[in-house]
């Protein structure tokens, strides 16, 4: 009889063992499962942070552009209206030269054409 029960205390002990680390296993499978999710989301929130960065950095590039052509535009059109060989000449009418970007005025048409190649207005 104490055989019997020691069998079945032992059976009784494996069983419990074995139904903690099956409980065990179902945790860990959810908690991967979980880890699974996240790790999807934050990948896909990459990838949608980097496409808005490649379209930030695109239409920067193409800012830059259209500012360096308005600036070999003014520098056309200063060397055409300009009466001499000098680019510190003032403006005849003593109102000075308005940046075309942004407004500001310059007196002497050299100070406009450093302006206007770093200006971002």
């Amino acid at each position: 009889m104490f055989r019997v029960f020691l069998k079945t205390s032992y059976f009784f002990q494996k069983q419990t063992a074995l139904n903690q680390k099956e409980s065990d296993l179902n945790q860990l499978s959810k908690q991967l499962q979980t880890l699974q999710e996240d790790f999807a989301k934050s990948e896909a929130n990459h990838l949608q942070n980097s496409q808005q960065h490649l379209q930030k950095q695109a239409q920067l590039e193409l800012k830059v552009m259209d500012l360096m052509q308005k600036n070999r535009e003014l520098t056309a059109s200063g060397q055409e209206h300009r009466f001499s060989n000098s680019t510190v000449r003032e403006d005849s009418c003593g109102t000075g030269h308005a940046c075309p970007l942004c407004g500001s005025m310059f007196r002497n048409l050299a100070d406009l054409q450093i302006h206007v190649e770093s200006c971002v207005s």
